[in-house]
């Protein structure tokens, strides 16, 4: 139960991140929009991948 919590933990950690990342790259690039979505798509998928 408590490695399941440490998952969670991890896969938001990792969501928060790329989220941060797309926010900041919308500031240097024209289609911020599109940065985010990829910075939110490349973070789902990284977080499905358990920790190895």
């Amino acid at each position: 139960m408590n490695k399941k919590k440490k998952q969670y933990e991890h896969d938001a950690t990792i969501f928060g991140v790329c989220i941060i990342l797309g926010i900041i790259g919308s500031n240097f690039i024209e289609y911020g929009i599109v940065s985010i979505l990829l910075g939110i798509g490349i973070g789902a998928f990284v977080a499905r991948r358990p920790i190895s």
